[in-house]
């Protein structure tokens, strides 16, 4: 897979957890967190998911 899959692989799975209202907590979100910036994306991939984190 290369790394422009990886990427959007990321942004769909944030995408549907958000459309989707779907609660994390708070390892997931830094697990999405820590995947973003490895494969250098912007941070408004995932900030918006904080909402999301549950504790």
């Amino acid at each position: 897979m290369f790394r422009g899959e990886w990427n959007l692989a990321l942004e769909t799975l944030c995408d549907i957890l958000i459309e989707e209202e779907i609660p994390l907590n708070l390892k997931a979100y830094q697990l999405l967190q820590e995947v973003g910036n490895i494969l250098n994306m912007e941070r408004e991939t995932w900030e918006m998911l904080k909402v999301q984190v549950t504790p």
